[in-house]
C-alpha cells in the first residue's frame, strides 16, 4: 500500500524551527506552534459527500481541528471579532503534497502551509511562510515523523485535484480577472441537511487505534424543498452535494436557506451556493482588510442580520443588497489588495472554473513565489525574526563540512552556545558535544572555537562571484578543496585576514540557515552604524 500524508504524526524536534512568542500572535497556524514530541497531528481524507481532509492537532488533552474542503472557500474560524478564511491551493494525486493558504485574522495577515511527504513515507516536511500583522515575513520548517504502529490509511483519489491546482496560475486569482466577473443571484431555496455515512480510507488493524484515531464524524447531504423562495424563481436544475462547514461544524437535520449565485468570467458560467452567514463572514473579513482605507466608506450597505428566516419582499431586498455588495468589490478588482482578491476569487470559485484543468510542475515553489513574493521579506524588521530562526537552528547544533586551507574537509557541528542573540557562531567536533567530555564555565564544550559575527566583513554564498577574482566563484579556500558542483551548498564567512568556509549537508539545511544568517549579519552591522570590527575575533576553549 502506497503511503500518503494520512495517518498519525508527532513533531520531530531536531530539524524543526520554533520562534519564542509566536503563540501570542492571533491566527498563527497551529503547525507553527508545535514545540516538542508531545505535539501530535492526525490527517484523514474524506470523500463523501464532499472531498476534504481533516487535520487535528493534539497536545495532551487539548485538541484543535480544521477541515479543508477542496475547491471551496473554508470558513476556518469565524467569531464576532475574528475571521480566518482558508483555501486548498495545491494537492498531489497521491496525497503526498498539500498546500493551504490561510488569510486573517488581522489586516494583511496570511500564511502558506506546504506539506510534503518524504520518500520513505514516514516523515513530513512542512514549510510555513507567514506574513504577520505588521507586514514582517517569517518562514518556519517543521518535521514530523509517523507514530509507530499508528493507523495507515489507503489513499483516496480526489476528483477535484486538477482544478484545485489551477491556483498555481496567476490569472486564476488576479485583480483583472475579478474585475471581469459578472454575477447575479438567481434564486434562494430552502434545504434540509440529512446525515450520511462518509467514506473514509480503509484502515489497517491497530490495537491502539481507538486512542489515536481522530477521524471526523460523517458529513450531512442535502434534501431540496420543492419551491423557490424568490418571486419569479424558476426550477432548480442542480443542487450542491453538501453545504460548506462553518467553524468546522455542520449539524444534521438543520433547515437552511441557500442563495444560488450565477457567476460568469469570459465564456465560463457556473453556479455557487451560499448561506447568508457565509456572505456575512466574508463581509467581516473584507471589512477588516479595508477598514483603514478611504474606499471603505464607499462600499454599498450590507443587508443586516434578522431573527429567523425571511421571505417575500425582505428576502428580495436582501438578495439585491448582496448582489450589489459582492458585485461592487469585484468591479473594483478587490482594490488590488492581495487578501481581498484571493478571498473573493476563492469565494466565487474562480480558479476552479476559469481554466482547463492542468498539472503545474513544481507547483509548491510556484505558489510560494506567487503568493508571498510581493511582500517585504525580512527587510522591514531585519533584526527580529532571522535571529530567532537561527537561534532555533543552532540551538541543537547543525552538522556541516568545514573546509580549511590544508587537508580534507572535516565534519563539524556549528552551534550558538547559550547566546540566544546569536552574536557568535561556534564549531566543534561531534565527539566533543557529549556532556561527559566536559564543559567550561560558560557551558561550552572543551575544544570549541567561535567567531564573533561582528568581525565578519562579508558572508558570501558559494555560488557568488569573488570580487577579487571575477572569473571565479566562492573563495580561494573553497576553490582549492571543494568540487564546483557543491558550491550551491556552501557559504563563507569572510574576515579581514581569513575565511571560514562551510558546506551544508542538504538543500533544506542551506535554505534554512544561509538566508537567515545573511539577514541577521546585516542587522548586526546596521545596528553598529555600518562599522565592522576589523580584528578577526576567534574565541578558543581548550581542554
Amino acid at each position: 500500500m502506497s503511503l500518503s500524508l494520512s495517518g498519525c504524526w508527532r513533531l520531530k524536534k531536531k530539524g524543526s524551527d520554533y520562534v519564542p512568542g509566536i503563540d501570542d500572535i492571533a491566527g498563527v497556524p497551529f503547525i507553527s506552534q508545535m514545540v516538542d514530541e508531545s505535539h501530535k497531528l492526525t490527517i484523514t481524507q474524506l470523500s463523501r459527500p464532499m472531498e476534504e481532509f481533516h487535520v487535528v492537532h493534539e497536545v495532551g488533552n487539548k485538541r484543535k481541528q480544521c477541515y479543508y474542503q477542496l475547491g471551496k472557500i473554508n470558513f476556518e474560524s469565524i467569531t464576532s471579532s475574528v475571521a480566518i478564511l482558508a483555501s486548498v491551493v495545491h494537492i498531489s494525486p497521491d496525497f503526498k503534497e498539500v498546500s493551504i493558504l490561510r488569510m486573517g485574522p488581522d489586516k494583511g495577515q496570511r500564511s502558506l502551509e506546504q506539506y510534503k511527504l518524504h520518500d520513505s513515507g514516514n516523515e513530513i516536511r512542512i514549510e510555513v511562510d507567514h506574513v504577520l500583522p505588521e507586514g514582517q515575513a517569517l518562514k518556519l520548517v517543521k518535521r514530523l515523523e509517523r507514530i509507530p504502529e499508528s493507523f495507515v490509511s489507503e489513499t483516496i483519489e480526489f476528483s477535484t485535484i486538477s482544478v484545485v491546482n489551477n491556483w498555481a496560475m496567476p490569472k486564476s486569482h488576479a485583480p483583472s480577472t475579478l474585475r471581469s466577473v459578472r454575477l447575479r443571484i438567481i434564486d434562494c431555496i430552502q434545504v434540509i441537511t440529512e446525515g450520511v455515512t462518509s467514506r473514509r480510507a480503509s484502515v489497517a488493524t491497530d490495537p491502539r487505534r481507538s486512542e489515536m484515531d481522530s477521524s471526523p464524524p460523517a458529513s450531512p447531504t442535502l434534501a431540496r424543498s420543492n419551491s423557490s423562495l424568490l418571486s419569479g424563481g424558476g426550477s432548480v436544475v442542480s443542487m450542491p452535494r453538501a453545504i460548506r462547514r462553518f467553524n468546522g461544524e455542520l449539524s444534521s437535520g438543520e433547515t437552511v436557506q441557500l442563495y444560488i449565485v450565477e457567476v460568469s468570467v469570459g465564456t465560463n458560467t457556473w453556479r455557487t451556493y451560499y448561506r447568508y452567514r457565509e456572505f456575512d463572514a466574508l463581509r467581516q473579513f473584507l471589512s477588516m482588510e479595508l477598514k483603514d482605507r478611504d474606499i471603505y466608506s464607499s462600499l454599498p450597505p450590507f443587508p443586516p442580520k434578522t431573527m429567523g428566516r425571511i421571505r417575500g419582499k425582505s428576502l428580495e431586498q436582501r438578495k439585491e443588497m448582496l448582489e450589489q455588495y459582492i458585485g461592487f468589490i469585484c468591479s473594483a478588482g478587490g482594490y488590488n489588495v492581495l487578501n481581498v482578491v484571493d478571498a473573493m476569487c476563492s469565494f466565487l470559485e474562480i480558479p476552479e472554473h476559469t481554466l482547463d484543468a492542468m498539472a503545474i510542475p513544481q507547483a509548491q515553489a510556484v505558489l510560494r513565489q506567487q503568493m508571498l513574493g510581493n511582500f517585504p521579506s525580512f527587510d522591514s524588521q531585519p533584526e527580529l525574526y532571522p535571529k530567532h530562526v537561527l537561534s532555533s537552528i543552532l540551538g541543537d547544533g547543525l552538522k556541516v563540512l568545514k573546509y580549511g586551507r590544508h587537508g580534507k574537509p572535516k565534519e563539524r557541528i556549528i552551534f550558538r552556545g547559550n547566546d540566544e542573540n546569536v552574536g557568535t557562531i561556534y564549531w566543534v567536533e561531534d565527539s566533543q558535544l557529549s556532556e561527559d567530555k566536559g564543559r567550561d564555565a560558560a557551558g561550552l564544550p572543551h575544544g570549541a572555537r567561535g567567531i564573533a559575527l561582528r568581525s565578519v566583513r562579508e558572508i558570501r554564498r558559494g555560488t557568488a562571484v569573488d570580487p577579487h577574482s571575477p572569473e571565479f566563484c566562492g573563495t580561494p579556500t573553497l576553490r582549492k578543496n571543494c568540487h564546483p558542483a557543491d558550491y550551491a551548498y556552501c557559504v563563507s564567512l569572510i574576515c579581514a585576514d581569513r575565511t571560514l568556509d562551510f558546506k551544508m549537508l542538504s538543500r533544506e539545511d542551506y535554505d534554512a540557515f544561509v538566508p537567515n544568517l545573511l539577514k541577521h549579519h546585516e542587522a548586526l552591522i546596521q545596528n553598529d552604524g555600518g562599522a565592522f570590527n576589523d580584528v578577526y575575533t576567534e574565541v578558543v576553549f581548550r581542554s
